[in-house]
Formats: structure tokens, sequence, C-alpha cells
């Protein structure tokens, strides 16, 4: 089967999958990529292994399981070794799963070299304001921020959320936003730019166009924490509060 008709199933699988996600449940996200994995590695479909695969790095990782998102990512790099001609767009966006995978875990110069892989794969193949772009270089700050390596992490933050507003990709911009004022707040805590940045924050989390779906909640659930941490507990509340509707309505 071709990497196309492999890409239209895993299109329709990531389909269900969002009803799962917008209900606020992980448990049958994980089922239901687990139920296809095994009907993929059954079939000898490659290319639907290795979507899955990428997929599992991520939920893995969000549900806290490192040893089984570490095994995701070994299995999709090793995947990705055996399929040279994938696509760059699709190649770059699993080296991006995979290091963000790796950072969590605390392997912050395996993460960097794999980004450095991502950039190579979207060089000369995604325009410098493409989308994917910015998710490449909001994991590259992450990891420039684990190492204290300030500059680098700023720059990079800067960069994806010019990347961000161009793209109006609200929620984004706000998780962007919001990992500058940790990144400030790392620096100095009483640098004045952590409540500039934590009024963008609400300021695209207000934005009437962005959807109060699945997406927002999670983006919400990466917020709460940094307003709670920087003593910004009533805005941490508040988007509690609408997580909890959000789910409570799917």
């Amino acid at each position: 089967m071709s990497q196309s008709s492999e890409a239209r199933i895993f299109a329709g699988i990531t389909t269900e999958c969002d009803k799962f996600f917008n209900a606020g449940n992980s448990a049958g996200v994980e089922a239901l990529l687990l139920e296809h994995l095994s009907a993929a590695e059954n079939n000898g479909h490659l290319y639907l292994q290795l979507f899955l695969q990428s997929e599992l790095m991520g939920h893995f990782r969000m549900k806290g399981d490192t040893r089984r998102s570490l095994n995701a990512v070994e299995a999709g790099l090793t995947l990705l070794k055996q399929l040279p001609e994938l696509d760059p767009v699709s190649r770059g966006t699993l080296q991006i799963n995979a290091g963000t995978a790796l950072s969590a875990a605390g392997k912050f110069d395996e993460a960097l070299a794999v980004y450095q892989q991502a950039r190579k794969s979207f060089a000369g193949v995604l325009k410098s304001n493409d989308y994917l772009q910015a998710g490449l270089l909001n994991n590259m700050a992450s990891v420039y921020a684990a190492q204290a390596d300030i500059t680098s992490a700023e720059q990079c933050y800067l960069d994806a959320l010019d990347i961000l507003k161009s793209n109006q990709k609200y929620a984004d911009s706000a998780v962007t936003c919001v990992n500058l004022a940790q990144l400030y707040a790392q620096r100095a805590q009483d640098d004045p730019l952590i409540s500039v940045m934590l009024e963008c924050t609400m300021e695209f989390l207000d934005t009437p166009a962005l959807p109060r779906d699945g997406y927002y909640a999670h983006t919400c659930t990466k917020c709460i924490p940094v307003f709670e941490f920087l003593g910004e507990t009533a805005r941490a509340a508040e988007l509690r509060s609408r997580v909890k509707e959000i789910y409570e309505r799917n």
C-alpha cells in the first residue's frame, strides 16, 4: 500500500481519536491507536505504523508514561530509516514529535540532535513562516530553557510567536506567551516581561474566533500550571472552569 493510501487511513483514525480527545477520554485515544497499530503491524503497513507511532510518542508523553513514549520514539525512528522515500514534511513532523518526547524524558542533547534533523527535513520545502516551523522553534526553545540558555530560548520563542500570529494560531500563540512568561521568571522573578506575557496569553485565549473545543481545553491545561506557579490563581481557576465546561459538554 502506498504512503498516500496509508495516510488517508491514518486521517480517518485521527478523526476517530478527535472524538475521544474532545471528550477528555485519554483511555479511548490510547485503545484506538494501539488497536490500529496492531493491525498495521500484522498487515505490514509501514507508513501507517510510522504515523501511529508518532501519535503514540505524544500520547504517552502527555500521559507521563516515559518508558512507553521512548519506546514509540525508538520504533518510529527505526521505521524512518526503513522509509527513505517518505516525504520531507512527514519526516520532519515525526522528528519533532520524537524530539519532544526525548526532551520530556530529560534527554536534551538527543532532542536537539533530532530537532536539527527536522530542520534539514523542512529546509527548502517549507516557507520560513509555515506553521510547522513554529512548532519546531517552540520545541527547540523548551530544550534551551531546560539547559538554562535563556537567550537562545527567548529568540526561538519570539520567532515562533511571529509565525503563529501571522497564521492566526491563537491557541498555540497563547502557549508560546505563557512559555515566555515562565522563561522570564527563570531569568528573574521580578522581570516586568512576565506580566506582559501573561496578559498576552489571556488575550489570545479570549479571542472570539478561537473555538472552545477539545484543543482549547488542552491549551488551557498547558497554561494553568504556569499561572498558578506565578501566583495568578484567579486566572488559573478561570481556565480550569473553562476546561471543565468543555469536557462536560462533550
